[in-house]
């Protein structure tokens, strides 16, 4: 009889070898045997010409370990005429072993996911496929996460020659997109000391860090995400502030301003007067002027205050007017007294004290 194996390179735990009986008289009875690496015949099947053959190997039940396996098939006909005829299948069991590194567990990544530093260990050559998320696999290592935010999976695939496979995944969170943060200066518009302090706010899911920068210079990183320091120059003057948010993806923010002025000048009072001294309150509020000049920030308010013969305040008015009104209810008894003005700018710098004096009387003239 002629005898031929089906041929295969690899298998895994359990295959099949096959084999078409072929015999120059077919209504013979074909005797096939089947031995694997000298260890003896597994079965012993009869057949006739025409008919196919198969034996089923279980690697269990052959004892079969990793590596090179000659099996050999032996056909005898009924004259007693044998043919032989072997294959060598590589026997592998084990699974592949292999790692990635980029991108790594728990990472950020925005726009391309690219799968590197993949190191394959297996005694066959192996197969490699990739899929990002519940979708297909496919031979592509890099994929465009545009549109994605939010946690997804990497998953990488290798399979060998004998059908042994693996699957590993990778979590990573996709951050395509970062919104503006916005942030206030606790002093607000002006300051009269160069130590502010930045209140940035965000609504960011992933957010990392917030750089500043003062008048377009230098960004430099604030520290963590909440309230930070931040120190004007030593000049005096206008500044912008800049700020932006970086996310744990590396996307930036637009950058948002803020204005503030730096003034360590104080107010001068040049002035203040009276309308008359004396003056019968009654009849005719007291009035007091108060004229004071600032050149950086602008005079905010005008604190006036009067005083009695002993010093103690009897009445005071604070205003953005330089103009103060006192009527008989807030000056009650006659006297003289001292006026003093200040004036306060933005920055809450305070003048010095310019005074006048008034002369409270209402009381009518006696003839004796």
């Amino acid at each position: 009889p002629a005898v031929a194996i089906s041929t295969r390179t690899a298998a895994n735990t359990t295959f099949t070898i096959s084999h078409m009986v072929a015999d120059n008289m077919s209504t013979r009875n074909i005797t096939a045997k089947l031995s694997y690496a000298g260890t003896g015949y597994v079965s012993e099947k009869v057949a006739t010409a025409g008919q196919t053959i198969s034996y089923a190997v279980d690697a269990k039940n052959w004892s079969m370990t990793d590596g090179s396996k000659l099996f050999v098939l032996s056909l005898q006909d009924e004259a007693q005429n044998v043919a032989t005829a072997g294959v060598t299948i590589a026997f592998d069991s084990t699974v592949p072993a292999f790692s990635f590194i980029v991108p790594s567990r728990n990472a950020f990544v925005s726009q391309n996911i690219q799968v590197t530093n993949l190191s394959v260990q297996d005694a066959t050559p192996t197969t490699v496929q990739y899929k990002l998320g519940t979708g297909s696999y496919g031979s592509a290592s890099s994929f465009t996460t545009s549109g994605l935010n939010k946690a997804e999976s990497i998953t990488v695939k290798v399979t060998d020659q004998a059908g042994n496979l693996t699957e590993k995944s990778q979590t990573v969170t996709v951050d395509n997109t970062i919104l503006a943060p916005s942030f206030t200066i606790a002093q607000g518009s002006y300051t009269n000391t160069r130590a502010l302090t930045l209140q940035p706010t965000h609504s960011e899911l992933y957010p990392k860090v917030f750089y500043a920068q003062t008048n377009s210079g230098a960004w430099t990183a604030l520290s963590g995400l909440g309230n930070a320091p931040w120190t004007l120059p030593t000049t005096q003057g206008s500044y912008v502030i800049g700020l932006k948010l970086e996310d744990q993806a590396g996307n930036i923010s637009t950058v948002v301003t803020r204005s503030i002025v730096l003034d360590t000048t104080v107010p001068v009072v040049a002035s203040v007067a009276v309308n008359s001294s004396p003056l019968n309150i009654t009849q005719t509020p007291l009035t007091v002027t108060s004229l004071a000049t600032d050149s950086l920030s602008g005079v905010e308010t005008y604190d006036v205050s009067v005083k009695n013969a002993g010093g103690t305040v009897v009445t005071r008015n604070t205003a953005a007017q330089n103009t103060a009104v006192f009527t008989a209810a807030h000056i009650p008894a006659d006297g003289v007294y001292t006026i003093e003005s200040k004036a306060i700018d933005r920055a809450g710098n305070i003048s010095a004290v310019k005074t006048t004096s008034f002369i409270r009387d209402i009381t009518a003239p006696v003839i004796s």
